[in-house]
């Protein structure tokens, strides 16, 4: 049996987007994956289906971004940290390098860790 499920959908970059060597966007099974403005994709990230990025977001070397993830504005995603698929990861927070994120990110928050624990609330 075939269980694959064909990806319909479309990616979709902003101006002033960078995207580094050797990284991968996957298209979205239905809708858009999406880049906003002024995002930074370093080198060897993945980001898979359906994942939307808000403006001014950094996501740097050996990144995993899940499915369906939501990244808000100002966003900074430290060196191979993984977000586990549907997370919210809201804006202005940040995510250490390394982590496993497997819950939602709130506002301003800096997470780190495998689980990502919260080392602080609100930074900015």
């Amino acid at each position: 049996i075939n269980r694959v499920i064909p990806h319909l959908g479309n990616v979709v970059i902003k101006n002033f987007v960078e995207i580094g060597n050797n990284s991968a966007i996957d298209r979205a099974v239905l809708g858009s994956t999406l880049l906003n403005e002024n995002v930074k994709i370093d080198n060897l990230v993945h980001i898979a289906h359906g994942v939307v990025i808000g403006k001014n977001s950094l996501i740097i070397a050996n990144g995993m971004i899940g499915g369906s993830t939501v990244i808000g504005e100002n966003v900074w995603v430290a060196p191979s940290a993984s977000i586990l698929n549907k997370i919210s990861l809201e804006n202005d927070s940040i995510i250490g390098m390394g982590a496993v994120v497997i819950r939602p990110v709130k506002k301003g928050e800096v997470v780190a860790g495998n689980p990502a624990k919260i080392l602080n609330k609100g930074h900015l």
